[in-house]
């Protein structure tokens, strides 16, 4: 056996859902520092890892650079050239953080500020007796309450202030952020270990056998093994582990996969197969492979 598989037999590194989402941020932006505002979310970051493994999106980034690239265009071209476009910055060798404050928060946010009132809790008094108040990029409503009165007259006031005002009756749709996630039940944990298996699945050097990479990522703990328990289990049982773990990696594989290409068209996340999807962009060659 190579050095190389070896390494797979090692303490296997079984993912926890704490373990497994720390590749994933929750960055957020806020309107009066970035001039967008977007909500913590680790799904930027799961989506930015997503379309780098998606055969169409490689595949037409590369076109429209007028580059070439391995993986066939995409029968819906124009579907995916608009997600690539957007997302330009994805298909080259930035930084997750800078993809963000270039790119990510003016693609998930709306350039408006948080739905929020500001409060000034400065009192006027004899001493204190000015207060500046700035515009910050909106339009607001800046109300001086006298503390001479009761709070119940204080609103009635207010409220009869704010009913000459005019608010929004709703988001108006240039307020809606251009991308936006979809319900799903896949879970945080699932996204971040999908990314990362088909990530070793198709960026590695030699095509590692499915059971290595199941046993590397501990997909079904029960079956992993270390080396000193392979030396020690028959060719029978370590058979049967090193089929369940192969069925384990390429279940997870296929799925994310279709994860991939489903961001590729600004699906995300979603697992649900499509006609366009090119889910044999990574298949193998058929044959056992050469032991070393």
């Amino acid at each position: 056996m190579s050095a190389e598989l070896k390494q797979a037999t090692q303490a296997p590194r079984v993912l926890t859902g704490l373990g497994a989402t720390r590749s994933f941020g929750t960055e957020k932006a806020s309107y009066w520092r970035d001039g967008v505002s977007a909500k913590e979310d680790y799904r930027y970051w799961a989506m930015f890892e997503y379309l780098k493994l998606s055969p169409s999106f490689l595949a037409v980034s590369a076109h429209l650079r007028g580059t070439r690239c391995k993986y066939p265009l995409p029968t819906d071209f124009e579907v995916v050239s608009a997600v690539a476009k957007d997302f330009s910055l994805v298909s080259t060798e930035v930084e997750p953080w800078e993809w963000w404050k270039q790119e990510g928060k003016h693609l998930f946010g709306i350039r408006t500020p948080d739905v929020k009132v500001r409060v000034f809790p400065e009192v006027l008094t004899e001493k204190k007796n000015a207060i500046s108040v700035s515009w910050d990029r909106s339009d607001a409503i800046v109300l001086r309450v006298s503390l001479n009165q009761t709070k119940r007259e204080a609103m009635a006031l207010i409220s009869r202030e704010l009913e000459k005002q005019e608010f929004s009756k709703g988001p108006p749709e240039q307020y809606l952020p251009k991308y936006s996630f979809m319900t799903s039940k896949i879970r945080h944990s699932s996204l971040a270990l999908g990314a990362q298996v088909l990530s070793y699945y198709t960026i590695s050097e030699r095509e590692l056998p499915l059971w290595w990479i199941g046993n590397a990522f501990g997909l079904i703990p029960g079956q992993c093994f270390t080396e000193e328990q392979m030396e020690r289990s028959d060719h029978q049982e370590l058979a049967a582990k090193r089929n369940v773990l192969t069925i384990a990696a390429s279940r997870l594989i296929r799925t994310s996969i279709l994860i991939a290409e489903n961001a590729a068209r600004g699906r995300f996340p979603s697992a649900e197969p499509f006609p366009e999807a090119q889910r044999d962009a990574y298949k193998r060659t058929p044959g056992r492979r050469k032991s070393s």
